[in-house]
């Protein structure tokens, strides 16, 4: 998903991006640039703002060494040991956030010992913005606690304006 590529960058250390489609408007007159306007990832930009511009984003420490996120299981119950399927940042210093972005059903692991409490957790739509509750939310910070994505498909039109379905997810651990 290319939105995906956003979150990469804002959870992996990165300080700037971009966003576009590259140049293929420009190599044909049949193609008018102002298609791309509206199609894929690009109305969802928005929300990956809108995101991280109330919250403390600087704090954040890439989790290369899973501490905060110790694991991840697809639905098939197959143990990820990449970052091809999840990628986790958090406050290190003060334990107040933690954003995790799934590109797939998932179940995650992380350890709450890493946050303040109360802990809140939540999910986060990367297409509309909205939130998603979590069941005995808000947490201790003790132990480590399981989290699966939302089954609900994101049903979107790629550049192409082909009809495509997304499974990504952004889980927001916070404490006060």
């Amino acid at each position: 998903v290319e939105r995906g590529l956003n979150y990469r960058v804002a959870l992996g250390g990165g300080f700037g991006g971009t966003y576009t489609y590259g140049c293929d408007w420009l190599q044909s007159s049949n193609n008018p640039w102002d298609k791309y306007l509206n199609l894929g990832a690009k109305p969802h930009i928005r929300f990956f703002s809108e995101l991280f511009k109330n919250r403390p984003w600087w704090d954040l420490t890439p989790d290369w060494n899973h501490k905060f996120l110790t694991a991840t299981t697809l639905k098939e119950g197959l143990l990820i040991e990449d970052n091809n399927y999840t990628i986790a940042a958090y406050d290190t210093v003060h334990g107040k956030s933690g954003i995790v972005y799934c590109t797939v059903i998932q179940t995650v692991t992380i350890d709450l010992s890493k946050m303040s409490e109360p802990i809140k957790v939540q999910w986060y739509d990367p297409t509309n913005g909205n939130f998603i509750s979590i069941p005995g939310s808000p947490f201790k910070n003790r132990n480590t606690h399981q989290f699966t994505t939302p089954a609900t498909p994101h049903m979107e039109v790629d550049t192409e304006n082909t009809p495509e379905t997304s499974h990504d997810w952004v889980l927001v651990v916070e404490a006060p």
